[in-house]
């Protein structure tokens, strides 16, 4: 029951961090408040009723553990007003359901597929931009190409990997 449990609730991370961040706002808190909560919830997992939702009972947790986030950090710029907390919440959960959760999942399954297709020099281009956030100045120095060519190549492995993903999830080409 524990393990299904918890499962269940790390099935949901990204999902909890993405509602994290819209109370949050700043990334890294977010994942700070869900490793709060998913410790709280192997903590309290036996108190848990087998018979409701996992993703509603998970939610109040992390909407506990960014309030104490925000309580901690009284100086800095966060929500002051429970109601409008709770009018977020309320939007949030309008679009953070499972349907949602499961579209997600897929997107996720359907990119790292094509990241593995991409080159290695298209997909360290694109993982420097992206995920170490290094600035079109410093690629274009490293690849000893223009700023200019540097866009035009990260705009083809954009165009390239949403092709590639649509085509993963049988999604057809708009845009």
């Amino acid at each position: 029951m524990k393990d299904q449990l918890l499962r269940e609730a790390f099935r949901h991370h990204n999902a909890l961090i993405s509602y994290a961040y819209s109370i949050l706002r700043d990334w890294d808190l977010a994942e700070d408040a869900v490793q709060e909560a998913m410790v709280t919830v192997n903590q309290k997992a036996d108190d848990f009723d087998a018979t409701k939702k996992v993703l509603p009972w998970v939610k109040g947790i992390v909407r506990f553990k960014c309030l104490q986030i925000i309580r901690s950090r009284k100086k800095e710029a966060f929500f002051k007003d429970e109601d409008l907390l709770d009018l977020v919440e309320q939007r949030v959960t309008q679009f953070i359901d499972d349907q949602f959760i499961q579209r997600r999942e897929a997107q996720g399954r359907a990119l790292k597929h094509c990241l593995a297709k991409l080159n290695p020099q298209s997909l360290d281009l694109i993982t420097a931009s992206y995920r170490d956030k290094e600035s079109s100045e410093s690629l274009a120095s490293r690849y000893k190409r223009s700023v200019n060519a540097i866009y035009i190549t990260l705009t083809r492995i954009r165009q390239q990997l949403r092709k590639c993903t649509r085509s993963y999830e049988n999604l057809p080409e708009a845009e």
